[in-house]
């Protein structure tokens, strides 16, 4: 238990700062689901999509497909790639707010996105803290 109490300025900056990481997790599914599509979409065809990392997913890719394949999946693709760059954002925004607000982290620099599971622990420990409190005073 935390020997001071959480005032309402900084429950609300934990809660916006899992929210940044919660949003940016969500940006990788759509974008892992994208990928999965355009996967899917060229082995119907037959044909196969470089590979890489969903995070390298360029419009490139396509060059080696037929053109109606290559015209079908542009859009797709195009996608990918502007997913691709928010989530680039949010990582720059959670690296930004792992160095400013939760020191802690300074321990793992290895990548960017090696800030948000320690974020998100210490936004759980402060719900944590928070249900123990409501617990003592009985609410």
């Amino acid at each position: 238990m935390c020997n001071r109490k959480e005032t309402g300025h900084e429950e609300a900056e934990a809660q916006a700062d899992l929210m940044v990481i919660r949003t940016q997790a969500v940006l990788v599914e759509v974008r892992t689901m994208l990928v999965s599509a355009a996967r899917g979409f060229t082995k119907f065809w037959w044909k196969r999509l470089g590979s890489c990392g969903t995070g390298q997913i360029r419009e490139e890719l396509a060059r080696s497909l037929s053109k109606p394949l290559q015209n079908a999946l542009k859009p797709l693709m195009a996608e990918v790639e502007s997913v691709s760059e928010r989530i680039r954002g949010y990582d720059e925004q959670i690296e930004n707010i792992a160095k400013s607000r939760y020191p802690e982290t300074a321990l793992l620099q290895y990548s960017p996105r090696a800030y948000r599971r320690p974020i998100a622990e210490v936004g759980t420990t402060w719900e944590q803290r928070q249900h123990a409190m409501r617990r003592e005073r009985g609410l």
